[in-house]
């Protein structure tokens, strides 16, 4: 989902995180976990898009800070 919204290539965000394209694409197939350092990585990528930890680790659905606060403010819903 981020590759599409960022109109990034998989090799791409692979050598911005410093970590093998096979890596990224275990993690988009979901056949292994992203790393807690890997997933705070792309965080750093996309400043901008205000991607949610969580969300990259698969703790939670809300993929944004602005999703996440609606929802806690019950304007989400």
């Amino acid at each position: 989902m981020i590759l599409e919204r960022e109109k990034y290539k998989q090799i791409e965000l692979a050598h911005r995180i410093f970590r093998s394209p096979q890596s990224v694409s275990r993690w988009i197939n979901g056949t292994q976990s992203i790393p807690y350092d890997a997933a705070n990585a792309i965080i750093n990528v996309f400043p901008d898009s205000h991607y949610r930890l969580e969300w990259l680790m698969g703790l939670d659905d809300d993929m944004d800070i602005k999703t996440h606060n609606f929802k806690i403010l019950g304007q989400g819903m």
